[in-house]
């Protein structure tokens, strides 16, 4: 048979039998060849391995056990070297004793490899004595040790393709579980349900027992879904699935070798291929931000083989899903509670805008406070809602504004009685200046403003540093005032505060108008005379009534005496329950001997006595209570320094505290009282003074004008007697200064008197009159003195004047001394004009001369009682000085005004207007 007959014969069998039968035909036909009873095929996976007989003769069983003993058989020797080896009268030679003892005379064999695998021999074996084997043999061996290499290689891809045919279809099975898992997860919304599909479906893919949990943010087990556990151990699966070695070195990168995706393998021992019960495969639940939300275990596969990476990867793909899964169901809660957030937030808003639209509308401080309240209340859902101010001392609180039940404590508290500030959560906010929080309060909280509560919360209003008052919220829930609810008290507060204090501002700019209407109302009062008596009854009235108190008593303390003098006593007569005994006007009062009100009169301080107070001395209790008073108010008056007075406020009717802007405004009020009180005082001093004054100069003129009158009398007899005796001129020169001195003191205590009177005239006598009648009489008066030094006087005026106010007597005189000097100053052949004209409700006057004029430098002085502007020329002028002065006396005490114009050389002109009747009756 020749080797393509090798071939041929064992192709079919290769193809279309089972393996063995195709190794027993391929050893067939090899036998058939070599022309040998027996072929036998021998296997081995490495070259170190020993061989085994896999295909043989049936009859040859005994060559099982043939090879083992290695390079001392031909087999051996053939694998070992890898190359074709042959023995010939075994029996004889020794080289192969071993296939002696069975029988076997001559043997040919030959390596059986593939690639350079080396996977057995196959060999063929004679019994005939001298056989031997030739090239021709060796050929065909080596061709059947190829085609037993090709037969068994198929052998082994067709068993790796049917171990690829099972694992895929398993792979499938498991790829539609997981695949179908997936779709229930996706397909469900709620993750719990989702949990237990992810842990069923590990299940489903061969694994008894599941454990997977889910941790919250504080890494405590939040969710926990067991399956295949016993129950007896879920509650100690919560402390942790994976021990915490582990997760030790999980968290220091010491794990990765046992790292398969997201899964980590660890097997107990480090060979064999079935599941240890300490093994450990669990994959960390990690999100993308490498936060450890939870973790899965995995036990007990049901094949009880340990998991191969294929197994592994599709454990990872689920362990993938569970992550995405919760990553998922995160991101929605925290989107749904970014959401819930956002709309409480819009909401909010839309509180605060509305709050602060309808707060920042009113200022009225009732209404500002219940819309806080009403506001607070909506939005926590408390029960009961007080709104506390802050009394003026800064003392503690007062109830302002309350809704729903408190208890009697704090409804009881008042300005004079406040909630003090070391007590409770209402003081605590107010002097801390922050929120305070009782969301577990137990029955018996002595901080409780309510019977029954179990959470409350304050909340100061504070205002540029100062707080205002405290807004408090109480519920009977506990837990009631979370984050939310204080951050939007907070920013209420905020606004309310504003609100309260533009309220509070516009509250007090109203009280401050008010104050500074009763004070100008009072200080009219008070000033509206200078009559001393008068206005000590005044200053009594105007301060009880301006307080609100029951009367006022006005004294004056004498400091060397230690007693003060009743002067005025006024009670308010509305204040109908008034009780007190007032003393009576110029009685004493021992007010030096009670120490506290004399060193408040020595400092000049206001000073408030209440019964009530506990601190009061003895002596005035005792005074206090002898006059039926409640509450003294003392008030020094001083001006200049100098007291003088003191105003003692009385309250009978209640105990009462001034608070500092009565006081104030009792301080103003005393302040006006005693410049009031003061220049009645002075008034009293200035007519006492005028009188003296008019008494001197009417004594002083009486007592002149006889000596004067004498004086002249005898000079003119003296004067009648020299002129029948010859004397020389220098006598007539010394009689003629003397008549002139004498009368020039006669015109100058005629001017004083004309003075005097002008000045004392009492404005009662006053009348209305037409001024041009006046003038015109005024002029043809003195046109006789203008005609004798050859001088033109004229008068021009306007038709339809208007009547002025005033004395006819002091106009005369005012006008006359203007056209007198008119004339006394204008040299012979000069010209006065005299004018009357209306202007816009005046009557105008002007006097016009062409006479010496006055020099800019005297001008300034030129109204000065007693200044005389001399002139050149006007040496021998006489006068007193006091025309002018008295000119513009009148004329401002009219209501008008006097000027001039005038220059040296050529003239002057002086003027006057005076306001129209209706004018100056006003004023």
């Amino acid at each position: 048979m020749t080797d393509s007959d090798l071939q041929t014969s064992a192709a079919p069998d290769i193809r279309t039998e089972p393996d063995d039968a195709a190794l027993a035909a391929l050893l067939h036909s090899l036998s058939g060849l070599l022309d040998c009873p027996v072929a036998a095929l021998w296997r081995a996976e490495t070259l170190d391995a020993p061989l085994a007989l896999i295909a043989a003769d049936p009859a040859c069983d005994a060559l099982d056990g043939y090879a083992a003993e290695g390079e001392q058989t031909l087999v051996g020797r053939a694998f070992s070297r890898q190359e074709s080896q042959s023995v010939g009268e075994v029996a004889g030679n020794g080289e192969d004793a071993r296939l002696g003892d069975l029988g076997f005379r001559a043997g040919l064999a030959a390596p059986v490899t593939w690639n350079d695998e080396h996977l057995g021999v196959i060999a063929g074996l004679d019994r005939a004595e001298g056989r031997t084997f030739d090239a021709h043999a060796v050929r065909t061996i080596e061709l059947g040790a190829q085609s037993a290499a090709a037969l068994i290689v198929a052998e082994r891809f067709q068993a790796q393709k049917q171990v690829i045919e099972t694992t895929l279809h398993t792979e499938q099975d498991r790829l539609a579980g997981l695949q179908a898992a997936v779709r229930r997860v996706l397909e469900q919304p709620d993750v719990n349900v989702n949990l237990i599909e992810i842990a069923e479906a590990y299940q489903g893919l061969g694994w008894e027992q599941v454990i997977l949990v889910v941790y919250d943010d504080n890494g405590s087990a939040d969710q926990l879904i067991t399956l295949g556990v016993q129950e007896n151990r879920r509650e100690a699966l919560r402390e942790g699935i994976v021990p915490r070695q582990t997760w030790s070195l999980f968290g220091t990168g010491q794990l990765e070798q046992y790292r398969v995706g997201a899964l980590y393998f660890i097997p107990a021992t480090e060979t064999g291929m079935h599941w240890h019960p300490d093994d450990l495969l669990f994959a960390p639940l990690r999100l993308g931000q490498g936060r450890i939300v939870g973790a899965i275990r995995l036990g007990d596969p049901v094949n009880g083989l340990r998991p191969q990476p294929p197994v592994l990867r599709v454990l990872d793909v689920l362990a993938s899903q569970t992550t995405y899964l919760v990553e998922n169901a995160r991101l929605f809660e925290e989107k749904t509670h970014a959401l819930e957030e956002l709309a409480d937030q819009v909401e909010e808003l839309s509180m605060i805008h509305r709050a602060d639209r309808e707060l920042s509308s009113h200022l009225n401080m009732d209404q500002v406070m219940t819309l806080t309240m009403d506001w607070a209340l909506r939005r926590t859902g408390a029960d009961t809602g007080l709104l506390a101010l802050t009394t003026q001392d800064q003392r503690g609180l007062v109830p302002f504004t309350t809704m729903g039940y408190l208890g009697t404590d704090i409804l009881a508290s008042t300005e004079q009685n406040p909630w003090p500030l070391d007590r409770g959560m209402l003081g605590r906010a107010l002097t801390t200046g922050q929120i305070q929080i009782a969301n577990e309060m137990a029955n018996d909280d002595p901080d409780a403003l309510m019977p029954g509560a179990r959470s409350q919360i304050s909340v100061p209003l504070s205002m540029r540093g100062e707080v205002l008052g405290v807004l408090s919220l109480i519920s009977s829930e506990p837990d009631t005032f979370g984050e939310q609810n204080t951050s939007f008290l907070e920013r209420l507060a905020r606004r309310a505060a504003v609100a309260l204090d533009n309220a509070r501002l516009f509250r007090q700019s109203e009280q401050l108008a008010d104050d500074m209407a009763v004070l100008y109302s009072a200080s009219r009062t008070i000033t509206a005379t200078l009559e001393r008596d008068t206005v000590l009854q005044r200053i009594a009235q105007s301060i009880a009534v301006a307080l609100e108190a029951s009367s006022a008593v006005i004294l004056n303390y004498r400091v060397d005496r230690a007693e003060a003098e009743v002067l005025a006593v006024y009670r308010v007569g509305t204040a109908r329950d008034a009780q007190e005994e007032l003393p009576p006007v110029k009685s004493t009062v021992p007010l030096g001997t009670l120490e506290p009100v004399a060193d408040a009169i020595k400092h000049n301080r206001a000073i408030v006595l209440r019964i009530a107070d506990p601190s009061l001395p003895e002596p005035i209790r005792a005074s206090m209570e002898a006059s039926k008073v409640r509450v003294n108010l003392l008030l020094p008056l001083v001006a200049q320094d100098e007291l003088i007075g003191v105003v003692l406020v009385n309250e009978s009717r209640q105990d009462r505290i001034f608070t500092a802007n009565e006081i104030a405004k009792a301080e103003a009020l005393a302040s006006q009282a005693s410049i009031a009180l003061r220049q009645s005082m002075l008034y009293q001093e200035v007519l006492q003074l005028d009188k003296i004054k008019s008494e001197m100069i009417r004594m002083a003129s009486h007592d002149l004008r006889n000596p004067l009158n004498t004086i002249l009398g005898y000079l003119d007899l003296v004067s009648i007697s020299l002129e029948q005796v010859d004397v020389g001129p220098e006598i007539k020169e010394y009689m003629g200064s003397l008549r002139r001195s004498t009368r020039t003191m006669q015109s100058l205590i005629d001017d004083l008197l004309t003075l005097e009177r002008v000045e004392s005239e009492r404005e009662s006598d006053w009348q209305t009159f037409d001024l041009a009648g006046l003038v015109t009489e005024v002029v043809e008066t003195e046109f006789s003195s203008a005609h004798l030094k050859k001088q033109a006087l004229t008068y021009q005026r306007v038709q339809g004047l208007p009547q002025v106010y005033g004395s006819i007597m002091q106009l005369r005189q005012a006008i006359t001394n203007l056209v007198g000097n008119a004339i006394k100053y204008t040299p012979e052949g000069g010209t006065i004009d005299v004018t009357l004209s209306a202007n816009d409700d005046q009557v105008h006057l002007s006097v016009t001369d062409t006479g010496y004029g006055i020099s800019p430098d005297r001008q300034t002085r030129i109204f000065e009682r007693f200044y005389r502007a001399r002139e050149p020329g006007t040496e021998t002028i006489p006068g007193t000085g006091l025309g002018l002065s008295l000119v513009k006396t009148v004329v401002e005490r009219h209501g008008g005004l006097v000027w001039f114009e005038s220059t040296k050389g050529q003239g002057s002109t002086f003027h006057f207007w005076l306001p129209a009747a209706h004018n100056n009756k006003d004023r």
